[in-house]
């Protein structure tokens, strides 16, 4: 069974600072999601695999209404988030897909 890990990038850091006390605790639950299997995650729903090249996948999370994903490529049992969202709705737009699969390919490479 593999256990995820979550690496947030400097895209994700500046917007969980920007967002103030909601940051602050949606930081601390993507903490606390280090660790868990992520096939359990996946059933949840808390994670999505998205269909693409690279492989993107989405991290959700609610709190108080305000849904806030982050995506982001997975290399071994980490997914680097690279692309942050705060929505009122679920539904992703295809332009922030577009800006995640950017983000997550001039990411992959500086790690090589």
């Amino acid at each position: 069974m593999e256990r995820i890990k979550f690496e947030k990038t400097y895209w994700v850091k500046d917007f969980l600072a920007q967002e103030g006390e909601f940051g602050k605790h949606v930081d601390e639950i993507i903490e606390n999601y280090k660790g868990t299997f992520i096939k359990e995650m996946l059933s949840s729903k808390d994670l999505e695999y998205l269909n693409t090249k690279p492989q993107i996948y989405a991290l959700r999370i609610r709190l108080l209404g305000i849904c806030f994903r982050f995506l982001g490529p997975k290399i071994g049992n980490t997914i680097y988030l690279v692309f942050p969202l705060k929505k009122q709705t679920n539904k992703l737009r295809p332009p922030d897909l577009k800006l995640a699969l950017r983000r997550s390919k001039v990411y992959l490479e500086q790690l090589k």
